[in-house]
Formats: C-alpha cells, sequence, structure tokens
C-alpha cells in the first residue's frame, strides 16, 4: 500500500513520526510550501511524490483539504482518505501563511508549534 502523508499549517512533512511511516510499503510525506500557491498546487506536486496507485490520503487540517483535492483530481488512484481536522474547502489566508513560513526558517518548528 501506498500512503501519502499531508501535514498542517505551519508544520512540514517531518510532523510525521517514522511509526506512522512504517504503516505503508512506500510512504511519502511531502512539504508542500514550495509547490505554490494554491491547494491545487500542492494536490498536484503531492501525487507527483507517490506515482501510480492505489495510495492512501492521510491529511491533517490544510493537509486534508489538500488530501480532498487529491481525491477530486484522481479519484480513480485514491483507495481510501483519512482525515483530521479538515474542512472541506480553503480559504487561502496568505498573511497568515507568509508569517508561519518566516516563523519556521527563522525560528524553528517548536516555536512555530507553540504560536500556531
Amino acid at each position: 500500500m501506498k500512503l501519502l502523508l499531508l501535514h498542517p499549517l505551519p508544520l512540514d512533512g517531518s510532523v510525521f513520526s517514522d511509526a506512522i511511516r512504517t504503516l505503508g510499503d512506500v510512504c511519502a510525506a511531502p512539504t508542500l510550501y514550495d509547490a505554490g500557491d494554491h491547494i491545487g498546487a500542492w494536490a498536484d506536486a503531492a501525487l507527483d511524490t507517490v506515482g501510480d496507485g492505489p495510495i492512501v490520503v492521510v491529511g491533517n487540517s490544510i493537509g486534508g483539504s489538500c488530501a480532498i483535492e487529491i481525491a477530486r483530481l484522481a479519484p480513480t488512484k485514491v483507495a481510501a482518505l483519512v482525515l483530521s481536522g479538515t474542512k472541506p474547502g480553503h480559504r487561502a489566508e496568505p498573511d497568515l501563511r507568509d508569517e508561519a513560513l518566516g516563523v519556521l526558517a527563522s525560528e524553528g518548528l517548536a516555536a512555530a508549534w507553540d504560536r500556531y
């Protein structure tokens, strides 16, 4: 089974533990911020990390919104969705995104976790 893990804002793909990653024969946990500034671009980039299906897509928060978009874009590739803290749409908040990325870059993951 291929497992695709999608992170919440402001965290990145490293938020998923090694134990979770072993649940799939193949596992990808990409960091999506550089993939573009909208969910469609994130979904395309995430799909590129896993190749052919079937895949199980796990998404938390905005990662879940991205997972829903992946299922919309490639329904025959997605075997299952696991969603946590997810809403069906995404409201772009570029100021929050930029602030969170700045905190990650300058202060690290622990500071972003505490702040957000």
